[in-house]
Order: C-alpha cells, then structure tokens, then sequence
C-alpha cells in the first residue's frame, strides 16, 4: 500500500460535503479527489433517494484542491455542497464517534431539519459560536442501501460532548415573507423571511425583523430557530453578506419543563 494510504491525517481544520445525484458519478467523484490532494476521506455511502455522500477533510490547501476537482468532475450531478476551511473543532470528533445520545432528565433538546446534509454541516458549523456552547444537539444521518432501505450504520452523530443544556437558543415565528426589488451581491435567491422573537415559553419577545432562510423551507407559522450577527452570515454561502439575521431550521415540537424559565 502507498504511504500516502497508510498515514492518517490528524482531523485538520478544514472539512468538505458534497451530496451528489446518483451513485456510479458519486463513485467517480470520490475517485478523483482522493488523487487530487492528500486528503482523508471521512465517510462515503448512500442517503435517502439513492443519492451519494461524501466527507473529507484535512488541511486547508489540500482540501480546497480536492473540493474544486470534486466540483469540476461531478458537474450537475453537484445536488449540495459545502466547504468548511476552519470547522468548529468539535465537529469532526461528533461526526467521527457516530454515536446519538438522547438528554437527561431536566435537559432541552433542540433540533435542526435541513434540506440536505451539507446545509445541517453548514448550519451546526456556523452556529458554533452560540449552540454548541450552550446545549446538547443529538442527530444523525439515516442512510440507506441502493434499493432505498434504510441501514442506519450511525451516520452523522452529535454526541454527549456537543452541547450540556440549551438556554440560548433562540426561538421565532415567521409570521411573512419579504420581496426585495434588490439585493446586494451574494444574496439573489436568499428567501426573505418576517420573523418575530419569542422566549423560551413562546412568548412575544420584541419587534419582528427580517431573516434570511438558511434552512431553505421555512414558511409563514412556522416555529423557527435563529442566528443573528456573524453567525447568521456565516449559514450562508458564500460567506459574510450581508445578513443580520438567519433562520436556522425549524422546530417541529416544543416543549418547557415546569420551573424553566418563561
């Protein structure tokens, strides 16, 4: 076996996703970013509708070579992406260990729904600076065999040392949608959201603003999670535009436990 196969890369800083449509161009994709650079691929296989996933990650030069190669060969078969050249560093090890452990007694659980798994990456990664400082996340991606069955070989999984409680997390309605006749550089396509601040037990918390919808499926009455500053703009690709807020996914239940603040 060549030494580049044998070394194991230390996890790096950098991380990439790409979810692409079919698996034999998936299969090909793979194939030529490995001979592209000396990265480590982290995870391969199929997800939900037959469609290919690939992680890898490693330093940041010799990811980005990968990633453009990955993108130049797979063409549109590209359905997401994403590029990460300083992931949060507890990412990986999440990924990594695959294991999902569900709150104790007395936690909060907070959950994201994306589209695809690189907007999930590219959600957790960007709202690292707030969520995984301040709660426990548990998720995971169900991936199947090529005749669509799921296997759940552990998948992507946030583990215990993600997150202990989640009191900041930040809670809104979207009660409307905004048009902008137009929109700076980077932004065309962004969908504009009226979103209204609650606090923990659903209550009004302030003046409605206007959010960018970094889960790509928020509607009106929808119950939403929310970044704002520099972790709203980082949800989005390409990065720093100039966004204020950002909806981060929606919330399908919601519960308080008695005594916890209102």
């Amino acid at each position: 076996m060549p030494a580049k196969e044998q070394r194991t890369l230390g996890p790096g800083p950098a991380l990439a996703m790409l979810l692409l449509g079919d698996i034999p161009p998936g299969l090909f994709v793979l194939d030529a970013l490995a001979k592209e650079a000396d990265v480590e691929v982290l995870q391969t296989g199929t997800i939900h509708c037959g469609r290919y996933l690939i992680l890898f990650g490693g330093e940041v030069g010799p990811v980005e070579r990968a990633w453009r190669r990955a993108l130049d060969t797979a063409g549109p078969q590209v359905v997401d992406e994403v590029l990460l050249p300083h992931a949060e560093a507890r990412l990986l090890p999440a990924i990594r260990a695959g294991a999902i452990r569900w709150p104790a007694p007395g936690d909060t659980l907070g959950v994201l729904q994306a589209a695809t798994p690189p907007v999930l990456v590219r959600a957790v990664d960007g709202s690292g600076a707030s969520l995984l400082r301040e709660g426990r996340r548990a998720g995971r991606l169900d991936r199947a065999d090529p005749a669509g069955r799921p296997v759940h070989p552990g998948g992507l999984g946030l583990p215990e040392p993600f997150l202990p409680g989640v009191p900041g997390m930040k809670l809104g309605r979207v009660i409307g949608t905004l048009v902008a006749t137009v929109k700076p550089v980077g932004m065309k396509g962004l969908k504009l959201l009226i979103v209204r601040p609650l606090t923990a037990g659903l209550a009004d918390d302030g003046d409605p603003f206007v959010a960018t919808d970094a889960s790509a499926q928020a509607s009106s009455g929808d119950l939403v999670t929310w970044e704002a500053a520099r972790e709203a703009a980082l949800l989005h690709d390409p990065w720093f535009i100039p966004v204020d807020h950002a909806v981060v996914g929606i919330v399908d239940q919601h519960h308080l436990e008695p005594g916890e603040q209102r």
